[in-house]
């Protein structure tokens, strides 16, 4: 069986949150808002005209904690003993994640507003949970998607570049996490849809995403900063909303999940362990060395970590790395059913190999 879940509306314009009341108020008349100090004065002064407008009564809660299963609880609680009609959350993935997550328990609909675009979160009907150490701890499937999306490119255009770069690293895993599977499963309708998609976005990355980002880094901003934004937020999240029994493991985020464990790591941002996870896969499928050297010339462009010291891991890295490997569960991943051995020791040695690579380039890069 196949559940695709997607929000009733997805807005991706300039000034959109003075649009923002007129979308939630047939949500609901009163809001829980969740949301990180940073991105709350971002946007409130726009989101809270709007809402006012739309007669639309809010109470705020600054939370910039980690998506844990003690906070949701807590706002989960609070949101039916007080009645809120409507949960909205403003800001990264942590913030909306959190957000979605508290809406399912107390089954509310949620709008979310990204102020950065470092992964699909506003979308998805998924919420990562972690522990109060920032550790991952468990994939949260949510009853639906977001009842609206609503992204203004005025906010996101002026948000710190790292968390886009972050954004298009999550989203170009998509298709080289999917790809291989094709050839395990091919009669798997869901599996050849997310991959459909993801090549859109990874064909939307490869030719704008670069230059975007040198584009914005020098105060501009052109009609393909709308595109990127849309393959990060849209068809990613498009593909986290497809939930369905076939076999379709997400072999990087799997070694991400590893990473996490290690407290090093906490200063990086979600995207950026994915991308060097993606890196190792690469080096567990045996890609030709050529093709992952340019895939890293590409990442040292959009600034993204291609070693382990810029993911934060500094010393005893042999021993961190193979801890963080032994934690990643393969059986339950299904990594037996790839056509490539994947093993606790293996993800040890790519990640190792993944870095000296990086390293490598690194070196080129300032000697040119």
């Amino acid at each position: 069986m196949v559940q695709l879940k997607m929000p009733a509306y997805y807005i991706n314009e300039k000034n959109a949150l003075d649009k923002a009341g007129e979308i939630i108020a047939p949500a609901g008349e009163k809001a829980l808002i969740i949301g990180g100090a940073t991105a709350w004065n971002v946007s409130r002064h726009r989101l809270l005209t709007s809402l006012e407008e739309a007669g639309v009564t809010y109470h705020l809660e600054v939370y910039a904690g980690y998506c844990t299963a003690e906070a949701v609880k807590r706002f989960s609680d609070m949101a039916v003993s007080e009645d809120y009609e409507v949960v909205v959350g403003v800001g990264g993935g942590r913030a909306l994640d959190t957000a979605k997550a508290v809406a399912d328990g107390a089954r509310l609909p949620v709008v979310c507003i990204p102020t950065v675009a470092g992964t699909c979160a506003a979308w998805s009907a998924l919420s990562i949970l972690y522990d109060e150490k920032g550790r991952q701890t468990d994939n949260l499937e949510l009853q639906s998607s977001p009842y609206a999306v609503i992204v203004d490119l005025d906010i996101l255009a002026r948000a710190p570049l790292r968390y886009l770069a972050a954004g298009i690293g999550d989203t170009l895993a998509k298709w080289y996490e999917y790809e291989p599977i094709l050839q395990i499963d091919p009669q798997n309708f869901a599996l050849k849809f997310r991959l459909d998609s993801s090549r859109y976005a990874l064909e939307i990355l490869e030719n704008k995403s670069i230059p975007v980002i040198h584009e914005l880094a020098g105060g501009k901003c052109s009609p393909d900063f709308s595109d990127v934004i849309d393959s990060i937020l849209f068809l990613a999240g498009l593909n986290g909303s497809i939930q369905d029994t076939g076999y379709c493991p997400a072999t990087a985020h799997a070694i991400h999940n590893g990473l996490t464990q290690l407290k090093d790591t906490h200063g990086s941002l979600h995207g950026e362990k994915v991308v060097f996870s993606l890196i190792a896969l690469f080096l567990l499928e045996n890609k030709p060395e050529s093709e992952i050297r340019t895939f890293i010339c590409q990442m040292n462009e959009l600034h993204l970590p291609v070693t382990l010291r810029q993911l934060g891991v500094e010393s005893d890295v042999s021993a961190k790395i193979r801890f963080a490997a032994g934690t990643i569960d393969i059986e339950k991943w299904g990594f037996s059913r790839l056509n490539f051995t994947v093993t606790a020791s293996l993800i040890a040695e790519a990640l190792l190999k993944a870095d000296e690579l990086g390293r490598e380039s690194l070196k080129t890069a300032e000697a040119s």
